[in-house]
Parts: C-alpha cells; structure tokens; sequence
C-alpha cells in the first residue's frame, strides 16, 4: 500500500455482486420499519459480496464469522477507503480521518484517551446537563402552546452539548430557528466537501471555522487551566500535546461524531419509547426510582450510571438503527479470510453493520425492537463480534461513553418531566 492512501478493495473472483442494480425499495422494506435498503442487500448478497451504492466500489461482508476475523486487531487495522477520504479535507488527520500509520493519529489518541476516561467524563457531566436545561427550558415553554420538533432540537442539543464540554464554546442554538451560524457553517462544508470536493465555497466556509476555531485555542491559553477537552489537547501532562493544526481537525471530529451520530441515536430512541409503551413503562419507572419525585431534579454523574434498563434500550436502538452504517478494516499483512477469500495487505473490507446487526445469532424477529436482547444474561453468551455500533478495535469510537452519558442523561429526563405523545403518528423515514 502507498503510504498515507486510501485502501481499496481487494479484486475477488465469484464474488456475488450488487454493482448496478437499484436499491431495495420502500415496497421491499414493508413491515421492516427500522431496515434500510443497504440492510436488505446484505440478505440478498451476503455474506460477502461487491456493491457501490455510495459511489465508489467496495467489497462487504455481514456475517458474525468474518466480521470476527476482520475484528482481529493483529491482522486488521482501521484505515480510510474513498468514501472518508472525501471527508479528509476539512477533518484532515483528526482521529475519525487520520490514515493508518499517520502520527498525529497515536498522539491525539493518546493525548485524549483519558480525557474520554470514566474518570474523565465526570467533567463533562454538568456542560451536559447545562445544554440539557436549556432544551427542558424550551420545551416547557411549548407545554400546550405548540408541538416541539424531536429530532431538530436534540441535533442542536447534540451540537451545543459538544461545543460546551469539547471547547467551552456556547453556540446558543436554542436561539435560532434553524442550526446556529457555526453549526451551520459546518455542516455546509461537510456537504460541500462530500459532494463537490474543495469548492471556493468549501474553503471559505472552513476558513471562517478555523478563525473561530483559533479564537477559541487563544482563549484557552490565556485562561491556562480549564475543563473542557481543549484544555486537554493545550496541556497535556504539563507541556503542549498537539499543534494548532491537529487540534483545528480534532475539534471538526468532535463536530462530526455529535452532529452525525448522537444526533440520530437520541431521537430514535425517543421514537422507540413512544412505540412500546411498556417499554417507557418501564423506563419512567427505573428513572423515577433514582430521580425521585422531583420534576426539576438535576441528576449526579453517579445517578446516569444506575439506568440499566435504558441503557439497554439505547443499546437495542444502536443494533436496529446504527449511526454509523459501515467500517472499513485493512489488511496488515496478506492473508485469507472465511477460509478462501485472499485479502492483499492494504486491502479494504467493509463491514456492513446493519446487516451484522440482523445475523440469526441474534434470535427469532430480529426486526423486532426488544431490549431485554441486552440483558446481562442474554449479552454473556454473545459474540461481541455481533454489535459493532461503535466500531473495533483501537480506532473505534473513542467517545462512545460520552454519546452514551449524554443519551442516557437526555432521555432519562424528558421520561421523567413529559408524558411524551406521537401527535403526528411518525412513521421512520430514509
């Protein structure tokens, strides 16, 4: 492989091959209300086979048994295929973006690895729960004047809350009626770069981020200490961490990871509750035991920690509905896997997680949302080669315990503030 490049897929023989032919359609996906079409084409295909719905071709797989030997961190590693790359010029070597082998990689991932700490997380707990007010504050403002809109003010409390607890930035989204000037100069750019490449209107708008971003980096210099993860990457162990260049591409990471997957687990898993109502049954009453009786109890850290059965329900909406649909692991060394399937080092395969997520090992109904799936008893015996929301390995999501912090936090409180109602009979939509 050359060095810092793309992985591409390796060139297989008799290889079923999905290249060409349309997508699944809505008629396909009746009664299967969390599938997506790529889902379907892991059953129509699967378990490994050619597709290149996203634009670029790559070689996938679902089941349980390759996606175990993909996982293997002595013979895989994460490294961006074409589809990221894409991405590369506005996150540049951030910690979702970097190439394998890149250095500003094991730094950063270094530099932040306890700051995402359990330990750590304790000093994100009250932006967290900040951010969260505002939102309770909007929405009781709405309490029998108008409906709120779900999933658009949880995208902005997404935001806000990476803002707040990453930078000490204060976006004040709750203030507009569409996505604050700098989220949505961002996520401007991350279309424009996706789709068109690096457009005079691309590098305009990721000028004005990095001056923001710079006033934010002078800031915390001159305040010296602080809690946030910029003070993280500024001083580390007593002496600078990361250069202004790296930090500028781990902020845009923060930026992507809440805008493109908090975002959407948050509202999902409200639209689950809403749809089993003996599943918020039960949530209101675990959350009701810890919080008290107390409408306007703000909860500890320690009080997030004791809501196992929502966690469980989150964890049942990541398996029906990832954020995150495919990662990407590239061969270190030739090699073969599922027993006949050559792989080139600094070839790609691509792990469909959808279609991982509805394998057989998973039970009867795998389209049925059912959380007691995530039991401790029922998650002891499994493969842990069959949940893949976050990734594997070392690169996978390294703030996977704040998303989950942050989620079960957020719905811990609107079930024990709102008697939540569908006025609109929502159907899920993609």
């Amino acid at each position: 492989m050359t060095e810092f490049a793309p992985s591409l897929p390796p060139t297989l023989d008799d290889i079923a091959s999905a290249e060409g032919h349309a997508l699944p359609d809505r008629a396909e996906l009746a009664g299967r209300p969390y599938a997506l079409p790529i889902d379907l084409l892991g059953e129509r295909y699967g378990p490994i086979f050619y597709a290149d719905f996203n634009g670029f071709r790559k070689l996938y797989v679902c089941s349980m048994d390759l996606v175990d030997e993909l996982c293997d961190e002595a013979r895989f590693a994460k490294n961006i295929t074409q589809t990221l790359d894409r991405v590369r010029p506005l996150a540049g070597d951030g910690l979702f973006t970097a190439y394998h082998g890149e250095p500003n990689w094991q730094k950063a991932h270094d530099v932040l690895l306890p700051g995402f700490s359990y330990a750590g997380l304790r000093n994100y707990h009250e932006a967290m729960l900040d951010i969260n007010a505002e939102l309770i504050s909007r929405w009781d403002a709405r309490v029998g004047q108008s409906r709120v809109n779900v999933s658009d003010d949880l995208q902005k409390l997404a935001m806000d809350t990476v803002a707040l607890a990453g930078f000490g930035a204060r976006f004040a989204s709750f203030d507009h009626d569409g996505l604050a000037p700098i989220p949505q100069c961002f996520m401007s750019a991350l279309t424009e770069a996706v789709t068109h490449g690096e457009t005079a209107e691309f590098i305009a708008g990721r000028t004005l981020l990095h001056n923001y971003f710079d006033e934010l980096i002078a800031g915390h210099r001159a305040a010296g200490t602080g809690a946030d993860l910029l003070y993280v990457m500024l001083d580390h162990d007593g002496g600078p961490a990361l250069d202004t260049a790296n930090i500028r591409n781990q902020i845009m990471t923060f930026l992507i990871a809440g805008q493109l997957t908090t975002s959407e687990l948050m509202p999902n898993t409200v639209y689950n509750l809403i749809h089993h109502p003996a599943v918020l049954a039960r949530v209101r009453r675990d959350v009701d035991a810890v919080f008290g009786t107390d409408d306007d109890y703000l909860p500890s850290y320690d009080d997030i920690g004791k809501l196992g059965y929502l966690r469980q329900v989150i964890s049942e909406t990541l398996r029906l509905s990832p954020p995150v649909l495919t990662f990407d692991r590239m061969a270190l060394a030739d090699t073969v896997i599922g027993g006949k399937y050559p792989i080139k080092a600094g070839e790609a395969v691509t792990v469909l997680v959808g279609a991982l997520h509805r394998q057989p090992q998973w039970g009867d109904n795998v389209e049925l949302f059912d959380p007691d799936r995530f039991d401790p008893d029922q998650t002891a015996g499994r493969s842990p080669a069959l949940f893949k929301p976050f990734g594997t390995g070392a690169r996978s999501c390294i703030g996977r315990q704040f998303a989950l912090h942050e989620a079960t936090m957020l719905i811990a409180r609107l079930v024990h503030r709102y008697h939540l109602v569908d006025s609109q009979h929502y159907v899920l939509q993609w």
